[in-house]
């Protein structure tokens, strides 16, 4: 057994010593079985939540209507959950009520998908009532039971399903799919956050996220996210560009923005209740793109303006969008950034008040405008950053007479 789970062991010990049943449930079994790190262990048991409770000097009753209780051992957090069966999924998330039962396979038939619904003891024995390890061979995505019922239950399954696909490299199995092009529909009673969370928990997926993007095209689940309604062929466009390079998550996101053709960038990330850190990041990523389409050369001002970072990423989009190589492009930049005599315009060795000073007049718009000018030529290199330079070369270009914002 390994290391998470032996960490653990004391908890699932101690229920057993005080006559309950108690097992590691869930994700952790499954990616134990596959070979894969592993997140949180959780742990279900026959103990109700108040024997969890009484049992243990520190918890949590984070879920406690739902049987599920923190656990704190060892600077660790566990999520031990009373073996349970679901009563009906009135608003599409949770059950309207849960029942407490006894039984291990009782609470296994709750689960979404087969692989999902594998248990293991303390000493490491695996407990597969609905064969899931069958399906973890076949590389199968499949329900525990009749699909129908478990999509109507809780419709984001649907979005878990693909996301299993795009993180496991595994394949829907046929019954699974069909359910899921009968109930896509369904996924407009889902809250946009808690989409948007499998959503991009898909586009990461390190092995198979084209073959996901493929199937919500195929499955026509396009149709029942933010603004992707009638996108499918644009979803394939993305879904092999995406096959092409390792993408950051923004990058993924930008390079959707850009073949999707969006205008109001806000608006559409609004919609995916998106944050606003993420529409500044793409935004960016965007603008260098549109600035490399429009120009031969990198300019040293674009990488002051937007920032080695997001300019690197903008290389990156740009030269994937027209098939062409960075490598190139990346070593000027490189090369331009480390030339680069200032990084932000604090570092400029004048200020407004010189400004003013030089050409005996009040702030206004001149003043920002005039900045800009001496800004972009620090930064272009045609004057040192110095101010006395700066002030010569200012009042030569642009004289006190000529200066008529």
């Amino acid at each position: 057994m390994e290391e998470p789970f032996i960490k653990a062991k004391p908890i699932i010990e101690t229920l057993i010593e005080a006559g309950f049943e108690a097992y590691f449930v869930g994700g952790s079994v499954r990616d134990h079985l596959l070979g894969r790190s592993r997140g949180d262990i959780d742990i279900a048991t026959s103990a109700l939540p108040e024997d969890v409770q009484a049992l243990f000097d520190r918890t949590i009753p984070v879920g406690i209507k739902h049987g599920t209780v923190v656990v704190l051992h060892n600077q660790e957090m566990y999520e031990v959950t009373t073996f349970r069966i679901d009563g009906d999924y009135q608003d599409f998330r949770r059950p309207s009520k849960v029942e407490f039962v006894t039984s291990l396979e009782e609470d296994l038939s709750r689960r979404d998908f087969t692989i999902n619904a594998i248990a293991m003891d303390i000493h490491g024995t695996i407990i597969d009532p609905f064969e899931g390890q069958k399906d973890l061979k076949n590389k199968l995505i499949q329900t525990v039971g009749n699909p129908d019922d478990r999509f109507l239950e809780d419709p984001l399954r649907i979005m878990r399903a693909i996301r299993f696909v795009s993180q496991l490299d595994f394949e829907l199995s046929p019954e699974t799919k069909k359910s899921i092009k009968r109930h896509a529909h369904l996924l407009t009673k889902i809250s946009v956050e808690r989409v948007l969370v499998e959503f991009e928990k898909l586009l990461t997926g390190q092995t198979a996220n084209k073959k996901a993007i493929m199937l919500i095209a195929e499955l026509q689940i396009q149709n029942y996210l933010p603004l992707l309604d009638n996108k499918a062929e644009e979803l394939r466009q993305f879904a092999v560009l995406c096959s092409q390079q390792a993408l950051t998550l923004e990058e993924q996101w930008a390079l959707l923005i850009h073949i999707l053709k969006i205008e109001d960038i806000e608006f559409f990330f609004r919609q995916w209740k998106s944050s606003n850190e993420r529409i500044k990041t793409c935004r960016l990523y965007l603008n260098v793109i549109a600035e490399l389409k429009n120009c031969t050369n990198l300019s040293r001002y674009t990488v002051y303006t937007y920032g080695p970072e997001a300019v690197k990423s903008g290389i990156r989009l740009y030269c994937l969008l027209e098939n062409k190589q960075s490598d190139a492009v990346l070593t000027e930049l490189q090369t331009i950034t480390q030339s680069l005599p200032i990084v932000a315009r604090k570092e400029m060795a004048i200020t407004g008040n010189d400004l003013i000073e030089w050409y005996s007049k009040k702030g206004g718009p001149w003043l920002s405008k005039t900045i800009e000018i001496v800004e972009r030529a620090v930064v272009n290199g045609e004057v040192e950053n110095n101010k006395e330079n700066i002030k010569e070369w200012l009042l030569t270009c642009n004289p006190p007479s000529e200066n008529n914002y």
